[in-house]
């Protein structure tokens, strides 16, 4: 729940900036933000499969508490 509700993720599916709801401003954040939490996704997803990786339970803890 914590990591759902950081900054990037708050941002990108809402923006006071403009009060109409197809902005292409806001629609452009959300999009552009998707596309770089999928490629990371895919990107560790792939290198995890491809060389048979194992993310030890202490550094994934303190990536997902890096996050801010």
């Amino acid at each position: 729940m914590r990591h759902a509700t950081d900054r990037d993720h708050v941002i990108a599916v809402f923006d006071d900036r403009q009060p109409r709801a197809l902005d292409c401003q806001s629609g452009l954040i959300g999009i552009l933000w998707g596309c770089g939490h999928t490629l990371t996704i895919r990107r560790g997803g792939a290198a995890i499969i491809l060389f048979d990786l194992a993310i030890p339970a202490r550094v994934g803890l303190t990536m997902e508490f890096s996050v801010v």
